[in-house]
C-alpha cells in the first residue's frame, strides 16, 4: 500500500538520512521546509498536499538550537489536525524541552505517536497518556559505500575513543556530596514547585517528596560508585515512585529526574577514559577535551565524516561508550563502525542480545573486564577481523533506516487505520 507522508525537514543531523531512507520507501513523500517559516504557514502547506501523516525526526519543528523552536513547536503541537508521527533519537525526557512538556501535559494531543528508541521509554510516554512504540536505534547505509571507496585515516590508534564532552561536569567537579548537597535539593524543590501547581494536595505533596528524598539518598549511596549499575538503579527509582506517588507526581519526577542522570553519566565516562589512558587511548571529537586530558599530545579536533569513518576502520579498537539517555538500547555508533569497517567495543545493554548474536559483537560489563578484553584483541587481527564481518553482515541486513521506515510506517498506518 502506497500512502501519502509530509516530511518536516528540520535541522537535525539525522534527518537527512531518515528522510532519504522515506524517500527509498515507495511511498509519496512531501518534503515540508519549516526553517524562519511561521506555523499557519505550515499548516496551508500541509493541508495543500494532503497527506496520511506528518512525520517528525525528533520533535522540534524547525531549528533545535533555537529558543525561537520551542514555541513554534507548541505552536503545532496545539494546532496541528493532522496524525503526527515522532520519531525521537533520545531520552523524550529530555528531548522535549520543558515547556514542550506542560503544552502535552495540558493537552495530551490524541493524533500524536511517539517512536522511542528506548524500550524502557515507551513505559514514561505512558504515563503522559502519549501512544508509543519501540522503535531501535538505526543507521545509514551509505556508511558502507564510503568505507568500499577507501579513505585516509587523518591518523591511527590501536584504542580509540570519539565523542562529545561536557566542560561543566568534570571528573573532578563531580561527587556524591556534590550532587546530594546541590543537585538533590535542587531536584526536590523544582519538584515541589511543580506539584504545587498541580491538583494535588498539600499533605500528598509532603509525603511523597519524603518518599523521593529517601529514595534518592540510596540512589546516590548504592549506585554511584559503581557505574555499571546505574541504569537498573535509575529503573528501580522511577519504579519505586510510580508505586507509592500519584500518577501526576510520578509524572513530574520523571521530567526531573534527568538533570541527575546527565551529571552522573559524563562522571562515568570521564572516569572510564581516564582509567583507559595507561592503556594507549586517544580522545577524539572535540577541541573541549583538552581540559579533560592535557596530557594527550595528538590535537584535538572534531573530524569530518569521511575522516570519522576512515580512522574507525584504521583503529584497532573503538571504545565505546553508551549515553545516558538510553537505559536499555545501544548506541548508533556500534552499527556505524561496522559498517565502517572497524571493531567496536561497547558497554552492555539490555538490548545488545536483541540486535546482535554474540559472536557478532564483544561487550564489557565494567571498566575492568573492557581493560582485559582490549589487551585480549589488540593483537588478534584475526579474531577481530571475523567479529568486523559477522558485525557488518548482521547491521546490513537488520539494522538500517532502510530496515526501520517500514516498520515505523506499519506501525502508524496500524495505529490511525490507515488503508
Amino acid at each position: 500500500m502506497k500512502i501519502k507522508i509530509a516530511f518536516l525537514n528540520n535541522r537535525y543531523g539525522t534527518t537527512r538520512s531518515v528522510r532519504e531512507a522515506f524517500q527509498r520507501s515507495g511511498h509519496e513523500i512531501i518534503l515540508i521546509e519549516t526553517a524562519q517559516k511561521r506555523v499557519s504557514d505550515i499548516h496551508k502547506e500541509i493541508e495543500s498536499c494532503n497527506p496520511d501523516f506528518i512525520f517528525s525526526s525528533n520533535f522540534h519543528v524547525s531549528d533545535p538550537d533555537s529558543s525561537e523552536s520551542i514555541q513554534q513547536t507548541i505552536n503545532f503541537v496545539q494546532t496541528s489536525r493532522r496524525p503526527l508521527a515522532v520519531w525521537m533519537y533520545d531520552n523524550p525526557l529530555h528531548q522535549l524541552d520543558i515547556e514542550i512538556q506542560k503544552a502535552l501535559m495540558a493537552s495530551p494531543p490524541q493524533n500524536h505517536l511517539y517512536f522511542v528508541n528506548d524500550k524502557f521509554f515507551s513505559s514514561t510516554l505512558s504515563l503522559w497518556k502519549l501512544p508509543s512504540v519501540h522503535l531501535p536505534l538505526g543507521v545509514n547505509r551509505e556508511i558502507f559505500l564510503m568505507r568500499n571507496a577507501g579513505g585516509e585515516a587523518s591518523w591511527v590508534a590501536d584504542l580509540r575513543f570519539t565523542g562529545q564532552p561536557l566542560i561543566s561536569c568534570r571528573l573532578q567537579d563531580i561527587t556524591i556530596e556534590s550532587l546530594r548537597a546541590g543537585h538533590k535539593n535542587l531536584y526536590l524543590q523544582e519538584l515541589k514547585e511543580m506539584a504545587t501547581r498541580s491538583d494535588c494536595s498539600e499533605n500528598e505533596i509532603t509525603s511523597t517528596l519524603e518518599k523521593i528524598s529517601v529514595y534518592l539518598d540510596l540512589f546516590f549511596e548504592t549506585y554511584f560508585t559503581t557505574p555499571m549499575d546505574y541504569n537498573r538503579a535509575e529503573q528501580n527509582f522511577y519504579t519505586s515512585i510510580k508505586e507509592s506517588c500519584s500518577p501526576e507526581m510520578t509524572q513530574t519526577a520523571h521530567r526531573l529526574f534527568g538533570r541527575l542522570s546527565s551529571l552522573y553519566s559524563w562522571w562515568q565516562m570521564t572516569s572510564y577514559l581516564t582509567e583507559l589512558l595507561p592503556e594507549g587511548l586517544i580522545v577524539q571529537g572535540s577541541p573541549v577535551w583538552k581540559e579533560f586530558f592535557p596530557q594527550q599530545a595528538e590535537e584535538f579536533r572534531r573530524l569530518s565524516w569521511p575522516e570519522l569513518f576512515a580512522s574507525y576502520r584504521a583503529t584497532k579498537i573503538n571504545f565505546c561508550f553508551t549515553k545516558w539517555s538510553l537505559p536499555t538500547a545501544i548506541h548508533e555508533r556500534v552499527f556505524e563502525i561496522y559498517l565502517a569497517g572497524g571493531f567496536p567495543l561497547t558497554d552492555n545493554r539490555e538490548e545488545l542480545a536483541l540486535h546482535f548474536e554474540k559472536d557478532e559483537v564483544v561487550s564489557y560489563r565494567t571498566i575492568d573486564e573492557a581493560k582485559d578484553l582490549i589487551r585480549y584483541f589488540t593483537p588478534r587481527e584475526a579474531e577481530r577481523r571475523q567479529f568486523i564481518e559477522k558485525g557488518t553482515t548482521r547491521v546490513l541486513e537488520s539494522h538500517t533506516f532502510d530496515h526501520r521506515i517500514p516498520v515505523l510506517v506499519r506501525s502508524a498506518c496500524e495505529h490511525w487505520n490507515i488503508r
